[in-house]
């Protein structure tokens, strides 16, 4: 998470790749809705000892040229989208994880909607603001149009853990092109929020017993983030802890639902 803060001082908002979609009137009142909710029914709770291996996806990997540095990323098209622009969402993964990891707890949502995934992998083992600067996640997306219809006005972004952090910066440092923005595990320090010109919505979702971003600190950053021009969702699982991959597609449900209801 270190890195994030050290990289504060290089983020310059990007160029977008496309017109920024239409968002709320910013002098509209914003609020903050905080709910706790029971573990779903139906999912697993993971015990002490879990593990997760992502399946192999290298069909799906895509080189491409950032600043000079090879980098790569994960690209799901449904084969049920209809034709014609399509919905998109960029996936940010965890600390020591990959893009594969992430279209694998979203293509279902994906298959079902026709949306399509994007999934970059972080230069190092977390994320950074000055190697995966903005410009980098818009480089590929702007890839990722070459090889499959995507909806400029309809760009949602999702990260989970140290995924999450950044999308929530990016979400408010760089409002477009983000239709709205939804994280898990994944909370940002209150002193690297600013107002926003352009605040997307977000929904939060932490685990009551996720012992790297407790629940407080959840709320306070919450707060932080409506005072800065945001709505807000905060979403506290009861029992849940900081382990995504069992939980992971129940969720990517739900927040697709989020999404929708915004249009």
């Amino acid at each position: 998470m270190a890195r994030l803060s050290e990289g504060l001082a290089a983020l310059v908002v990007a160029v977008s790749l496309v017109a920024a979609p239409a968002f709320a009137d910013s002098a509209a009142p914003q609020r903050l809705s905080i709910e706790t909710l029971p573990y779903p029914a139906g999912v697993t709770k993971p015990g002490a000892n879990v593990s997760y291996v992502a399946p192999d996806l290298s069909a799906l990997r895509h080189s491409i040229t950032y600043d000079g540095s090879a980098r790569s990323y994960y690209l799901h098209v449904p084969d049920t989208a209809a034709s014609g622009p399509r919905p998109v969402i960029l996936l940010l993964h965890g600390a020591q994880r990959d893009g594969a990891s992430m279209i694998d707890m979203w293509r279902n949502v994906a298959d079902q909607h026709g949306a399509v995934l994007v999934a970059p992998d972080s230069f190092g083992a977390g994320w950074s603001p000055v190697e995966d600067h903005p410009n980098f996640l818009m480089t590929t997306l702007r890839d990722a149009s070459v090889r499959a219809p995507l909806d400029p006005s309809r760009v949602y972004l999702f990260g989970h853990s140290a995924g999450g952090v950044l999308a929530t910066l990016y979400g408010n440092r760089v409002g477009a092109p983000w239709r709205a923005v939804a994280t898990h595990a994944g909370t940002l320090d209150p002193a690297n929020i600013a107002q926003a010109e352009a605040a997307p919505p977000m929904r939060h979702y932490v685990g009551t017993n996720d012992h790297l971003f407790p629940g407080r600190a959840a709320q306070v950053s919450a707060q932080a983030l409506v005072d800065a021009g945001h709505e807000i969702e905060l979403r506290m699982i009861r029992g849940h802890t900081h382990w995504y991959y069992a939980i992971g597609p129940h969720l990517s449900e739900e927040i697709w639902a989020y999404w929708q209801g915004l249009e």
